[in-house]
């Protein structure tokens, strides 16, 4: 069966993702592992598994930016390369069949969201550029309005090269 995302969210979503770039210096730091409730659980390994031709652990993490903001929460997606960092603003990491997500904005303070004891050292370098390598992407392969989880709607902009299996954008319910 398939999940649905109800609404489409036309308004372009203008992420700040405190864009960081220097002349290459690397950053290693622990960062903290997070589980989340299984609806935004099995968002994340359908995105891993949509992309796993396009993106290798070992060479690709995806960056999660998560805010809330009046009643509303909102969860941008990206693949990143480890060594073409556009950021270095993470506090913490999702592991999704051995893929990382490393996680900024305000996911700590949400529900959806849980804090383990385990941590992982992870070692970034920054992009030379603002940009970075891989930020070529003109249309999300996932946007919309995710309703399945608990509490208030996730407005969501996932920005992968596969589709995203499983999840369809309606504006009306189906299936």
């Amino acid at each position: 069966m398939k999940k649905i995302i109800i609404g489409i969210f036309l308004i372009s979503t203008t992420c700040n993702l405190n864009y960081a770039y220097n002349s290459g210096g690397k950053d290693n730091r622990y960062l903290t592992e997070y589980r989340t409730d299984k609806c935004l659980y099995d968002l994340l390994s359908s995105i891993v598994s949509s992309n796993a031709g396009f993106y290798r652990p070992g060479k690709y993490y995806y960056s999660l930016e998560f805010h809330l903001s009046e009643g509303r929460r909102s969860l941008y997606i990206a693949p990143e390369m480890w060594d073409n960092a556009r950021t270095l603003d993470y506090s913490g990491f999702i592991n999704v069949g051995g893929a990382l997500f490393l996680c900024t904005g305000g996911f700590t303070e949400d529900s959806l969201f849980h804090k383990t004891t385990a941590v992982k050292k992870v070692m970034l370098k920054l992009s030379e550029t603002e940009i970075g390598s891989l930020q070529s992407f003109n249309e999300p392969s996932l946007e919309g309005t995710l309703n399945i989880c608990k509490g208030a709607p996730i407005d969501l902009s996932v920005y992968t090269k596969g589709k995203i299996s499983g999840y369809d954008i309606k504006e009306m319910q189906g299936n």
